[in-house]
């Protein structure tokens, strides 16, 4: 049937918004994997016509071979979410051997505003609490410049400022502006003016659950407008992101695990991988390839299995570490393929590179792309900060890992951004100040521990390295020449000397 791609598609109880990934069942928005939605949505725009299983495997999965399998799983998925029998079937035909047939009737409908499956956010016009009313311009211009800003984080999808300026006007109310708009989280803010004075004040709320979840204020010096505006953007947009991203890991814990789907999944792997443990990274490697089975080219978990099997090949967890590193660079290719204008996506590519490849210069240029597409993502100026210390430049390194920690001061990223803080003053000569901080961090994995013993040798601190280092071959089973990650050959002699005179000394 010929559609309006700006309309929805109704059928029986279920309105399908395909611009917006969302199918509701009696305005209540089912969670679907993406390409069990995709699936859905060829079927509808056929309905009456018979689509053939390769026909619908080309559609689906252009740039992979994908057996039937996952075919029929998406298809079981569907008949599960809209209670349609394969023995008595109302809505999706099986054709054996052939393919399958949309049969109900559809009718086209203005498409409605409800929460869609992945997070949204809308952010409501801004206050000029300074009354003046020339200065509404600029309040105006504050609240676009976030919107923008926000809308670089390809996970979060944001209403346009067009469509919530229309409901400027006092007294208007946080969570009804949030059903009228069909999101789930809502930015306020006012802006405060006097002489060079700013003060730009907001919080963030959660309308599912009728909670602020972030509140915070920015106090600037006005100098140049745009500048400013532009600076409490990516302030804003920066944290706005791991508040969201822990309130929607908050809402899939509460979820049974059986009835997750491909982002759901995703979003729970991503939390167990962030406790740098071994068993909760093995098991978010098991969560992210089921997510994997129902979406083949879904680029941000892809990313994220390359980056388990890059913590299990650095952190020895495996016997066969070469299988882990070889499956991992396989997984960051496909997930450029598949996101490459996600910069989270493309972040999370060039960390299990610089770990899995000495490709550095492939690494750099992957994060040159994310920090571009998004330059508030804390996470890709964390991960510009590690490829720096691969290529041995201190100052970059802690410059970029610096505005990480900025940009992110409430998700445990934070502390891993200051820990790297530290291996970069150790790479600029700064001993002491590299030990004061990494001493601070509660992040320790290799890379940082070995640091640590290095520092301590260069200040002729021997006894303190050679406990060290004896402890970290104990833990990590291998010698502390094996754990050196990829980085320039000067770097690399530097920490093989230092090594070589630690065992030296304790003979």
């Amino acid at each position: 049937m010929a559609t309006d791609p700006q309309v929805a598609l109704e059928f029986g109880q279920f309105t399908l918004v395909p611009t917006e990934k969302r199918l509701l069942c009696d305005g209540t928005v089912v969670p679907l994997a993406p390409k069990v939605f995709d699936t859905l949505v060829l079927l509808v725009k056929n309905q009456g016509r018979l689509i053939e299983k390769e026909e619908l495997l080309k559609a689906l999965w252009p740039h992979s071979v994908v057996e039937e399998v996952a075919l029929s799983h998406n298809v079981s998925q569907l008949r599960k979410a809209l209670g349609d029998p394969a023995d008595d079937p109302k809505v999706i035909e099986t054709v054996p051997k052939r393919g399958y047939r949309f049969i109900a009737a559809v009718r086209q409908m203005s498409a409605p505003a409800t929460p869609s499956a992945q997070p949204s956010l809308a952010v409501l016009p801004f206050h000029n609490r300074g009354g003046n009313t020339s200065l509404d311009y600029f309040v105006d211009g504050m609240m676009d410049e976030i919107v923008s800003a926000l809308t670089r984080i390809r996970s979060l999808f944001v209403i346009a400022s067009s469509a919530t300026m229309s409901m400027a006007g006092p007294g208007l109310d946080p969570l009804s502006a949030a059903r009228r708009l069909g999101v789930r989280y809502v930015l306020e803010g006012s802006v405060w003016r006097s002489d060079s004075q700013v003060r730009i004040a907001a919080k963030l709320t959660d309308a599912d659950r009728g909670i602020q979840i972030w509140a915070d204020r920015f106090d600037y010096v006005l100098e140049d407008i745009f500048a400013l505006q532009d600076r409490v953007a990516l302030s804003v947009a920066g944290v706005i992101e791991p508040n969201i991203r822990s309130a929607e890991l908050s809402r899939v814990a509460r979820s049974p695990l059986e009835n997750l789907g491909c982002y759901d999944l995703y979003l729970r792997a991503a939390h167990l991988r962030a406790t740098l443990r071994k068993t909760e990274v093995t098991q978010a490697l098991e969560l992210l390839n089921r997510a994997l089975s129902m979406d083949p080219e879904f680029g941000p978990a892809l990313a994220q299995a390359a980056g388990c099997h890059s913590q299990i090949y650095c952190n020895y967890w495996a016997e066969d570490r070469d299988a882990h590193r070889r499956a991992g660079l396989e997984l960051a290719e496909r997930a450029v393929h598949a996101g490459g204008e996600d910069a989270a996506v493309l972040a999370q590519v060039a960390n299990a590179i610089t770990d899995l490849s000495p490709d550095i210069d492939r690494a750099m240029g992957l994060i040159e792309r994310a920090t571009a597409l998004n330059p508030g993502s804390a996470y890709a100026w964390f991960i510009s900060g590690i490829v720096q210390i691969m290529r041995g430049n201190g100052e970059d390194a802690v410059a970029h890992l610096q505005r990480a920690a900025r940009l992110d001061p409430v998700s445990p990223l934070h502390d891993i951004a200051c820990a790297h803080i530290g291996v970069g003053m150790f790479l600029q000569g700064n001993f002491e100040e590299a030990l004061r901080i990494l001493r601070r961090s509660n992040y320790r994995p290799p890379r940082i521990q070995l640091t640590q013993i290095i520092a301590h040798a260069r200040l002729g601190q021997w006894q303190e390295a050679r406990e060290q280092l004896d402890l970290l071959e104990k833990d990590t089973g291998s010698t502390a020449e094996n754990i050196i990650s990829a980085t320039t050959p000067d770097i690399r002699a530097m920490i093989v000397e230092a090594i070589a005179q630690i065992r030296k000394w304790r003979s």
